[in-house]
């Protein structure tokens, strides 16, 4: 990298529908390698334009991964070219960037006026992009097997495999249905609680 005049960093976008796990991941990952986490929110009303932002990554200690959260929100004085590939990036610095837009190319329109000027979207920003989704069968069984026994987690799946479903949605209810009767004895209230948040959800449904 320092051969190649090329800045050594790494930035992941996280995007996708909401409740679906994306900063629990970062954390996750965090938590696995011993990184603290270092959180930019998208409305902190400190930053200001580029220089501020510039100070705050100039004082990122060693071992910590950068977070920014609903970065669609991002303040339009604020240009992200200082951490996806400016030359004020800190090497080695691992940057998360979460959105709960769908379709990655529309992330940053409204702030930059239209998808040609998206910084997200030009070569070398975004080293990896993950969409988040609904909550799919593997996902559905493996999370109903640590709260339950994994000898009803297909029968449960059965009941509630038409339904758009998020992981944050089925750790609820699981939560608040701590046995396997109560939680059978309850779907009809996960149903009605799927349809009343996710009515008109224009994405796909795919296990």
């Amino acid at each position: 990298y320092n051969k190649l005049g090329i800045t050594y960093k790494y930035n992941i976008l996280f995007h996708g529908l909401p409740g679906t796990g994306k900063t629990s991941l970062v954390a996750a990952i965090a938590s696995e390698f011993n990184y603290d986490i270092a959180i930019i929110p998208s409305t902190n009303l400190e930053l200001k334009d580029d220089s501020d932002l510039v100070l705050a990554l100039s004082k990122l200690p060693d071992n910590t991964i950068l977070l920014i959260e609903d970065v669609e929100n991002l303040l339009v004085n604020i240009n992200l070219t200082a951490i996806l590939d400016g030359i004020c990036v800190k090497q080695g610095l691992i940057s998360f960037m979460t959105s709960n837009i769908t379709n990655s190319n529309n992330i940053l329109v409204n702030n930059h006026k239209s998808s040609t000027n998206n910084p997200l979207i030009r070569p070398l920003r975004i080293d990896y992009k993950l969409e988040f989704t609904w909550a799919k069968k593997n996902q559905i069984i493996e999370m109903f097997s640590k709260f339950y026994s994994p000898d009803l987690a297909l029968e449960f799946f059965e009941q509630i495999k038409t339904l758009k479903l998020t992981i944050s949605l089925l750790q609820e209810f699981f939560f608040q249905n701590r046995t396997a009767d109560k939680l059978f004895l309850n779907l009809e209230n996960l149903k009605e609680k799927s349809k009343k948040l996710y009515p008109d959800s224009s994405s796909s449904y795919m296990y």
